[in-house]
């Protein structure tokens, strides 16, 4: 009714190394929470941005399957990233994947093997978008060309 294309939802429920909360104590309370709250958007055919620092590849296919569309920013050293794309594969697109510390201390050269080692794993099968995985302040500007020159040239879906 409002004319939103899509709604963003951010909650953070990991630590680097873990959810604080079990997955099955997520499952329990807070899952039909989450899926409350997306229902009218999900009945009106809207977008569903879910932001989620931290480790949440134990989740990430249940917040597939209640119709997240977006799951931002997959943290890569926080993650299983070929966990995170098997359990979504299909479902929703992955935003994000970049570590920001190879961004900000890293070499250009650095920078590139780790975009074509992240897009390695979650560009196969399409929902891909490549970007950091956190806010980019104090990234050197040849570290960001070297990111989006990555991309772009690894970054098409035939």
């Amino acid at each position: 009714e409002l004319g939103v294309d899509a709604i963003s939802f951010s909650e953070d429920l990991g630590s680097q190394r873990a959810l604080m909360i079990s997955p099955t104590l997520f499952r329990e309370f807070l899952l039909p929470e989450y899926l409350y709250c997306f229902e009218n958007v999900l009945r009106a055919g809207k977008i569903i941005h879910f932001h989620s620092c931290g480790c949440i590849d134990a989740i990430a296919g249940d917040l597939a399957a209640i119709g997240v569309t977006v799951l931002n920013p997959i943290q890569h050293r926080a993650n299983s990233l070929a966990r995170v794309k098997a359990e979504t594969q299909g479902r929703m697109a992955l935003h994000g994947g970049i570590d920001t510390a190879v961004l900000a201390h890293g070499t250009p050269a650095d920078v590139r093997r780790e975009v074509e080692t992240v897009m390695a794993v979650l560009k196969p099968g399409g929902g891909y978008v490549c970007a950091p995985d956190q806010s980019i302040p104090g990234i050197p500007p040849e570290n960001m060309a070297m990111l989006w020159q990555t991309a772009q040239a690894l970054g098409r879906y035939e």
